[in-house]
């Protein structure tokens, strides 16, 4: 069965907050927060205790923007991506976390990111500016 996770793509004016992950899957690979959902966790709920947990950052205006499915096989998963506003805060990294930044939408095409991560920026760019 595939597993459920959740992600957020968290905005600054025209920067999006990327983290570097620490741990596997895809461990060195650049991308949004998030993670499984816990049991009895909506995906929305998931999105905003991964960022959190991730880079200590408080959001309660996160707006759905896709469900997408990656991997293949038994990695599998079908993940829901969120979007949100940065309200002020201090952002600092948790140890699932290697590095983490705030990035515009040209700087992004230098990194080594998770699949998929540019057209999910882009979505999530466009449902903020439509709101």
């Amino acid at each position: 069965m595939p597993v459920s996770a959740a992600s957020i793509a968290v905005w600054d004016d025209d920067r999006v907050l990327l983290i570097q992950r620490a741990i596997p899957p895809y461990e060195g690979f650049w991308t949004l927060p998030g993670g499984r959902l816990e049991e009895a966790e909506t995906p929305r709920e998931a999105a905003i205790r991964e960022l959190c947990e991730e880079t200590g950052l408080v959001v309660t205006d996160a707006v759905f923007v896709d469900r997408l499915v990656v991997g293949a096989g038994s990695k599998k998963m079908h993940l829901s991506v969120f979007t949100a506003r940065f309200a002020g805060g201090r952002v600092r990294g948790s140890s699932e976390v290697s590095r983490l930044g705030w990035y515009r939408r040209p700087q992004i095409a230098g990194l080594d990111t998770t699949p998929g991560l540019a057209g999910v920026i882009g979505a999530s760019s466009n449902v903020l500016a439509n709101r």
